[in-house]
This record gives C-alpha cells, structure tokens and sequence, in this order.
C-alpha cells in the first residue's frame, strides 16, 4: 500500500495510493510533504479513516468467501483446496466472526508474525499455522487494494 513515495523535483515528497478505477484507469489520491515518514504517516490515516467510515458490514469469513469465488477462476483446484483447507483450520478460528472494518493490519501483522515465530523455533518442522501466511498475506494484499 504505502510503496510509492518518492522525492520530487522540489524538494517535497509524494505518495500515491489507488482508490479506485474508473473507465479501466486507476485513480490515484496523492499525498505531499516536507519527510517520506510525514507522507507515509498522512496515507496510512487516511486509509484507516476509509475503512473506519466504509458501510461494508461484512464478516472476515464473507469476505474470505468472496476471496475464494474470485481467485477459483485463475488457481488450479488443487490449489484452491489447499487454500480453504488452511482458512478452515488456521485462519478462520482467528478471525472467522471479525467484522472485516474491525480487523486491522497489525490484527493481521501479529497472526503473521506469531505464525512465523513458530517456523523459526521449529526449525525443520513448519507449523500448520505458518503454512497459512502467505495465503492470509495475498487476502490482505487484495484487500488493501480493493480499498
């Protein structure tokens, strides 16, 4: 979400996110100030101010629901399987009845980041929660640029 800041030519920097498209063009709402952190700190308010006063009333699990039909098209059933399994089992219980505006990157950040501890102490041996990140990572990806 928050990759595209650069320097401008005057001195001031600029940051750019997607807020939507119209016509098969993206839109782009820019962001200026004197520091990257003061631009970066200004899109990540704004962000959590969309999706704090977004109406969208939906679970987490309606949500990954959505996620699944959407991806069902482009990923190999095998693939597809593999994905629910893991939500079923690792992700769902987390997050299954979150209000999808209630969930918060560092919700999502902290599973991640506890999945990925138990990889590291495991040494060999991954565990089924860590087997879910990247999957939890693509839905949040999505998400961030659905927004």
């Amino acid at each position: 979400m928050i990759t595209n800041v650069y320097q401008r030519k005057d001195g001031r920097f600029e940051g750019r996110i997607t807020v939507g498209r119209i016509g098969g063009k993206r839109q782009y709402k820019a962001f200026f100030g004197r520091t990257p952190d003061y631009v970066i700190t200004k899109m990540t308010d704004y962000r959590e101010r969309i999706v704090e006063t977004a109406a969208v009333c939906k679970t987490f699990s309606e949500v990954l629901d959505e996620w699944f039909k959407s991806i069902s098209i482009r990923v190999k059933d095998s693939t597809l399987a593999n994905y629910v399994l893991k939500a079923e089992k690792h992700i769902l219980p987390v997050f299954a009845n979150d209000d999808i505006t209630d969930i918060k990157q560092s919700n999502i950040y902290q599973f991640m980041a506890e999945a990925e501890m138990l990889t590291v102490t495991a040494w060999d041996v991954m565990p089924r929660e860590a087997a879910a990140v990247p999957m939890l990572r693509k839905i949040s990806e999505q998400r961030s640029r659905s927004l």
